[in-house]
């Protein structure tokens, strides 16, 4: 047995060159060269082969030496036996290395994002898949609605549909004629366009946000009594019940503030609300409703349907809950 000094592999003794990596294993005497013999030229004169004769496994192709199977290299002239990538003889006899597979990498499939009921101090109690087939709040659909009594029994639906982008999703949140509504925050600083007749929620209180429109005169031409409306962009009423309302505000052209302490329009009792809460404006011909960075948030009662993004707080009966991604 003999050692190749290179790679350390143990040879049989009558191999001229290592197994693994092809080194010499007899050294050169001075004056003596080792010389391989020649492959048969592809001259034109015997033509382009036809096809590429089988080789048998171990065959040496260059000194007609049979090697095992498993040898990477000849044993007697240190011919390469085995390669990576498949060679193939043209017809024009010149050698051409086949072109890789393409690798398709298939695409992620999207994460389903998270419906997250909060404690009263904003940490998560539980989480809810928004799978592909989407989800439904109600307080007939489990343990964990049950105990809120302004919940419906089928409140509101939400679903997911492909992102503009690879591996996003969009999640839509839909009001299921629940008798309460569905109620979104509004991001603080960022004015909302108010649509007449829409509720939103300070604290405790519900708030209804009516237009003006002057009352025409009757057949005989006569004119109402009432305040002119010029200068007024509409008024905001507090909403009792499903049919009584209370106390009702105009809000001017140049705007109306509401909070517990400071603005126009103020709820001293009312511990849920801020100092300085939120205020209303009116720009172009339309109101907007303003956050202006409570404490705890501004909610706008939504119609029909509505698109929402990671992060967006929904109140659901007396129930906050979050859309979060998945981790």
């Amino acid at each position: 047995m003999i050692a190749c000094t290179k790679c350390g592999k143990t040879n049989a003794g009558q191999s001229s060159f290592c197994l693994a990596c092809g080194t010499p294993l007899h050294p050169e005497k001075p004056g003596e060269s080792r010389q391989p013999a020649l492959l048969p030229s592809l001259s034109s004169e015997r033509g382009p082969p036809a096809t590429e004769r089988p080789r048998r496994p171990g065959h040496c192709p260059q000194c007609g030496a049979d090697n095992p199977p498993a040898n990477r290299f000849c044993a007697s002239c240190a011919r390469q036996l085995r390669v990576n990538t498949v060679d193939r003889l043209t017809s024009g006899g010149t050698k051409t290395r086949a072109r890789p597979l393409d690798i398709v990498t298939p695409e992620p499939a999207p994460t389903p994002p998270l419906l997250a009921m909060l404690h009263a101090d904003g940490t998560v109690a539980a989480t809810l898949p928004i799978a592909a087939e989407g989800c439904r709040v109600g307080r007939s659909l489990g343990a964990r609605y049950a105990g809120d009594h302004f919940l419906s029994h089928h409140h509101c639906s939400l679903s997911v549909t492909a992102g503009p982008t690879m591996g996003e999703v969009q999640v839509r949140v839909k009001d299921d004629d629940s008798l309460n509504g569905v109620f979104v925050k509004l991001a603080p600083e960022v004015p909302y366009a108010l649509t007449p007749n829409q509720i939103f929620r300070i604290g405790q209180q519900l708030i209804r946000f009516e237009t003006l429109a002057s009352m025409p005169p009757d057949e005989h031409g006569v004119e109402h009594f009432g305040t002119e409306l010029a200068g007024y962009a509409g008024r905001i009423v507090m909403v009792l019940g499903r049919k009584s309302t209370g106390t009702a505000f105009p809000v001017p052209a140049a705007g109306l503030q509401l909070g517990r302490e400071r603005g126009q329009v103020r709820y001293p009792d009312d511990a849920f609300i801020s100092g300085a809460h939120c205020r209303l404006s009116s720009d172009d011909g339309r109101v907007y409703l303003t956050d202006m960075g409570s404490s705890n948030g501004t909610f706008v009662r939504i119609r029909g349907e509505l698109e929402l993004a990671i992060g967006d707080t929904l109140l659901l009966g007396q129930q906050l809950y979050r859309i979060q991604a998945s981790r």
